[in-house]
């Protein structure tokens, strides 16, 4: 998530907004207690315009720790059957 993070602060925007909630929007997770019991405003952060780059580039980072999880584990596994 830190390269994530990385490229918000780049790009100017406000990186603590990956640490919300997801399925709610940014609007609905700023607002005060009087204000959150109203409707909520906007798409999902997940769904947002704004960032939707940003979690794109989240799951691709995910999709390569993974493999490279899947790729160590294969090499252990290939060296413990030699020993």
């Amino acid at each position: 998530m830190g390269a994530v993070k990385n490229a918000m602060q780049r790009d100017e925007l406000d990186p603590t907004i990956m640490d919300l909630d997801h399925d709610r929007s940014v609007a609905s997770q700023r607002k005060s207690k009087e204000e959150e019991e109203e409707e909520e405003d906007g798409p999902p952060l997940k769904e947002d315009p704004k960032y939707q780059k940003y979690f794109k580039m989240l799951k691709m980072v995910s999709h390569h720790l993974f493999d490279l999880y899947e790729s160590m584990n294969l090499f252990i596994s290939c060296w413990l059957l030699y020993i």
